[in-house]
């Protein structure tokens, strides 16, 4: 089962747990704003696995993250905003 499918079934995931403590919100905020398709929590298996197969890496999922974000502020099909 996808995160956004225990969402849509009213199910909170250990992931989404995680992500309400880091982000200090409650866990059923963070499963109505994935249900709502506002938030996504990268939980693959190679999320999972951390960087060498070990542990989930906190850090990694940040530094991910903050590529994420300055990647798509730098898209834009707008013709005023490209000139």
């Amino acid at each position: 089962m996808t995160q956004l499918e225990a969402a849509r079934n009213g199910v909170i995931t250990p992931e989404m747990v995680r992500v309400a403590e880091r982000e200090n919100v409650t866990p059923s905020f963070v499963r109505d704003e994935v249900a709502r398709g506002r938030l996504v929590i990268p939980a693959n298996i190679r999320h999972l696995a951390g960087s060498k197969g070990g542990a989930p890496s906190a850090e990694w999922m940040r530094r991910r993250e903050e590529e994420i974000s300055n990647l798509n502020s730098g898209i834009s099909n707008l013709k005023s905003e490209i000139s």
